[in-house]
């Protein structure tokens, strides 16, 4: 979903939030949230940073910086700076991700704030020896909040804690107009062809590759392949299509409006997240898997990193163990044979489970529960 930047308000200091006996707050009061991912770029970790500054109760201050992704080397002094003179202020600074980590501790040696930190799970598994020196020298936060059990396990092996687990959520979806249906897809639509679908970004770990040239040639051949998004991944995935003979069953649309996005889902029979294991790589969550499950859109996926937080095996999905070909084939038939009554039980189901208004209480509740704020600042 594209999303508009909400305004950024300067901080408004508010009376402390009331606090239990043994001094923790009920709730956080004040929050200084630091990102370097903010719409109106689009991505999951733009949504969430969007879901926390705008559903949460608390008074948030966003402190982000266009251009952050191409210029980090000089964003990140300057914003440690800034947010260290505004952390005198607040009563937690909030960090987006672990590559934010020296923001936090020049925080913490100027001002003293606690620093909670958000983690996805790449930004701490980057195989880059120079980024890894940075986390084991400057990652000290006092609280992590991981997207998924994987992403935990992986801030315990750097030696972070405590560390408290809060899965992202999905927004309910409008029904999709079949005008936004792409020319090819409704082509193949009318002609009777059942489409699997997948979306993202084109990464090796995403197994789209392994999925055309070991799976599809195992589907009957009414079932095309039709794949939303770019990447780097995308030559190798041209190069299976040509060995594995499937190029009249792989439609690759590249980048699609939301509009159209929502529509595939809404009319697509099968979703497919085929990750592979790919060394320093991973998936910290899944979310595009929960955006096809909330349509009522079946979902197959492998048993692999954080999916397993994101799809709940005969719930809103099937998973699968990674790299089982006759494993995805079977379960991939399975699902295309499913009832309105058991895609609605998905919609359902995810609805009920992954609600960013959950996700953001969870947040608060873990922050208010691990963080008490100072004497000075009571």
């Amino acid at each position: 979903m594209r999303l508009e930047r909400p305004a950024v308000r300067p901080y408004m200091l508010s009376p402390q939030y009331p606090r239990h006996p043994n001094g923790t707050m009920t709730r956080p009061g004040r929050v200084l949230f630091v990102t370097r991912r903010y719409p109106p770029s689009v991505g999951g970790m733009e949504q969430l940073s969007y879901k926390l500054t705008t559903l949460v109760g608390v008074r948030r201050q966003v402190m982000v910086m266009p251009g952050a992704q191409r210029n980090l080397v000089w964003w990140l002094p300057v914003t440690a700076l800034r947010a260290a003179a505004a952390a005198c202020r607040v009563d937690v600074v909030h960090l987006g991700d672990a590559a934010l980590s020296l923001v936090g501790v020049l925080v913490k040696a100027i001002s003293h704030t606690p620093v909670v930190m958000t983690v996805h799970g790449l930004d701490l598994t980057f195989p880059n020896a120079v980024y890894q020196w940075y986390l084991r020298r400057l990652c000290r936060p006092d609280l992590v909040i991981a997207n998924s059990r994987t992403t935990a396990e992986q801030a315990r092996a750097h030696g972070l804690g405590p560390v408290v687990v809060v899965p992202l959520g999905v927004d309910d979806r409008e029904p999709a107009s079949p005008e936004e249906l792409a020319p090819e897809v409704a082509r193949l639509r009318a002609a009777g062809r059942r489409i699997v679908l997948t979306t993202g970004r084109l990464v090796a770990r995403k197994g789209v590759a392994w999925f055309v040239a070991e799976v599809l040639p195992r589907l009957p051949e009414e079932v095309v392949y039709v794949v939303v998004g770019e990447g780097s991944a995308r030559p190798a995935i041209e190069a299976a299509i040509a060995t594995s003979g499937t190029r009249e069953r792989v439609v690759l649309l590249g980048q699609v409006s939301d509009a159209q996005r929502d529509t595939l889902y809404a009319t697509a029979d099968c979703f497919v997240m085929p990750n592979v294991v790919i060394p320093g790589d991973m998936e910290g969550f899944g979310l595009v898997a929960l955006e096809a499950a909330v349509t009522g859109l079946p979902v197959v996926a492998a048993r692999l990193d954080g999916i397993v937080d994101a799809v709940h095996d005969g719930k809103n999905g099937l998973l699968v163990e990674t790299g089982d070909a006759a494993g995805f084939t079977n379960a991939v038939l399975e699902v295309l044979e499913y009832s309105p009554k058991q895609r609605g039980a998905i919609r359902g189901y995810t609805l009920s489970h992954f609600s960013w208004q959950a996700m953001a209480e969870a947040y608060e509740r873990a922050i208010a529960e691990h963080l008490a704020p100072s004497p000075s600042r009571a």
